[in-house]
């Protein structure tokens, strides 16, 4: 999969659209690293959310004046822009959210009222972000359903034959990521739901890791539910994208309730909108959503295949940084990833050298990614080091980190 032996320079592809990444007064500029965290937002975002407050303002879905329209029509123009971006079939089957943790919990809370029961089992990999792991284990707990872990093999990969040893008559859900924020593994999404279909059992899928890295195809994939955060896909930060197959989204009781969201309403019950409205309490967060437009437009004029192809060059790049350092482990060697690298340190605690790093302007993230589980898998009791690229990272980025790591080493190990 990784092209080895070229030489190449890392200019960072895009990188003089993102503001935050340009050097300050004193030629000093932050080495971005922490982008499984968050990733940093185009100008053209940032423009895009000023310009709704201040030419689109007003509340969608309510008003008959014609601001009101204006700002409707944009809203809905980015839900049918985002069916188009994931391949669903239907705008109505966009739902929009707090972000990826609120539509996962969303999930969970239906199926833990309407399908789980005493003796039903959730099948749930050890690879989860906490999101898609915790509301499991507290519907499981109220429904007296178990939850069964998918190990990862020792390469850091989900393998199918695990998982088809354990599917019983009892398992009612799968619950995975798309892409681990641990250890850059990409899941075999399209497979795992094939598997599971063929037993009738519902595959949630936690997509916040992949789209930001590769294209998403929800019906080639033919996942039951499909969600993300726009954060983490250099989108704005408080919204989230909830995707399922529309006969199931009619099946999902309200998370949440109040406006908008009702059709009639009595003093003694109420009925609720069709989809997507019935999932959407409340006044959304609609300069996102216009600024969410802008960020889709932004990466179609990259594309993947140069975001794969730049972030091709940054991996080979790491790897050959970590053959060149002493004392470090790399957690998960799988063969299809993306660049996250988790690191753990035979000498030296992962939150010292984070502080280190931080002392020269590179942003690392140190501790368990909300993923206390999976390093507990792998005997990481101090946590790990994580080092997540995105494409407008660049080659004085991956210097900077190594010169950062070799300090760490001079002053934490004696």
């Amino acid at each position: 999969m990784y092209v080895t032996g070229a030489q190449w320079v890392l200019p960072g592809l895009y990188r003089d659209h993102f503001p935050l990444l340009h050097p300050d007064k004193d030629g000093k500029m932050v080495h971005y690293l922490d982008n499984s965290a968050t990733t940093q937002k185009p100008e053209i975002l940032i423009q895009a959310t000023s310009f709704f407050y201040q030419n689109f303002n007003a509340n969608v879905h309510r008003g008959v004046y014609g601001l009101a329209a204006q700002a409707t029509q944009a809203y809905e123009n980015v839900r049918a822009a985002v069916a188009r971006f994931i391949k669903a079939p239907q705008a109505q089957e966009i739902i929009f959210t707090s972000g990826a943790t609120e539509s996962l919990n969303m999930v969970a809370n239906w199926m833990g009222q309407a399908l789980l029961k005493k003796g039903d089992e959730v099948i749930v990999s050890m690879m989860e972000h906490h999101a898609n792991l915790v509301p499991w284990q507290q519907q499981c707990a109220r429904s007296q359903a178990k939850m069964v872990a998918w190990l990862p093999n020792e390469k850091g990969e989900l393998d199918l034959d695990r998982l088809q040893s354990l599917i019983t008559k009892e398992t009612r859900v799968i619950a995975v990521t798309h892409v681990s924020n641990v250890l850059g593994t990409v899941n075999p999404i399209r497979e795992i739901c094939a598997l599971a279909h063929q037993h009738n059992i519902l595959v949630v899928v936690d997509g916040s890791q992949a789209v930001a890295h590769i294209p998403v195809n929800v019906e080639d994939m033919d996942c039951d539910f499909y969600c993300f955060s726009a954060h983490k896909m250099f989108g704005p930060t408080g919204l989230g994208i909830l995707y399922g197959k529309k006969d199931l989204l009619n099946q999902v009781t309200p998370f949440r309730f109040g406006g908008e969201m009702v059709d009639i309403v009595t003093f003694e019950e109420s009925s609720f909108m069709p989809l997507p409205a019935r999932l959407e309490a409340g006044t959304p967060n609609m300069a996102g959503v216009y600024g969410m437009g802008a960020t889709l437009n932004f990466l179609k004029s990259v594309t993947y295949d140069a975001i794969y192809l730049a972030e091709q060059k940054l991996m080979h790049h790491m790897f050959q940084l970590l053959e060149r350092m002493e004392g470090i482990k790399l957690l998960g060697q799988a063969s299809e990833r993306v660049p996250v690298f988790s690191l753990l340190f035979e000498d030296m605690h992962p939150g010292d050298v984070a502080q280190v790093l931080d002392q020269m302007n590179v942003a690392v993230r140190a501790g368990y990614h909300c993923a206390m589980p999976l390093h507990r898998y792998y005997q990481a009791g101090n946590g790990s080091l994580r080092v997540s690229l995105a494409f407008y990272n660049n080659q004085e980025d991956l210097e900077a980190l190594e010169e950062g790591l070799k300090k760490a080493r001079k002053l934490l190990v004696r």
